[in-house]
């Protein structure tokens, strides 16, 4: 199942999300996306990114290195997330050769300061979950 391509579902919820965080779009430093490589969703993906954050955050995702682990990809992109904000690094967004959209791709390893991070997880049939870490201080 493809996701609404508007994004509407997913923009209320990174919203409702990032609000119960006591944050607000512009306080995310980092984006772990589903990024699940297909055209289409990437495509909603990357324009519910670029409304909501536009380039200013860091954008990757995991799968780029380990591949699709189903039910495990959420649970694996939030222990990235809190690694990257630990270790204030993320890893490459690896095999993104032609970006759907002009966003803040992780192209090289290197130091960013990351405070914040949002974790993306949608599922067949429109389950979608979104998880804030901020960095502990």
């Amino acid at each position: 199942m493809i996701m609404d391509p508007q994004g509407e579902a997913i923009i209320r919820l990174i919203n409702e999300t990032v609000a119960q965080a006591g944050l607000c779009c512009d306080d995310i430093d980092y984006i772990n996306a589903h990024a699940t490589g297909t055209l289409v969703n990437d495509k909603t993906e990357a324009m519910v990114i670029d409304t909501l954050f536009h380039k200013k955050p860091l954008v990757n995702t995991t799968k780029s290195l380990i591949g699709h682990t189903v039910g495990a990809s959420g649970a694996i992109g939030a222990a990235v997330a809190a690694l990257s904000i630990r270790y204030q690094t993320t890893h490459i967004c690896k095999n993104l050769e032609q970006p759907i959209r002009d966003l803040n791709f992780v192209t090289t390893v290197q130091h960013h300061p990351i405070r914040t991070a949002l974790i993306q997880s949608f599922a067949f049939g429109g389950h979608n979950a979104a998880l804030v870490l901020k960095k502990y201080v």
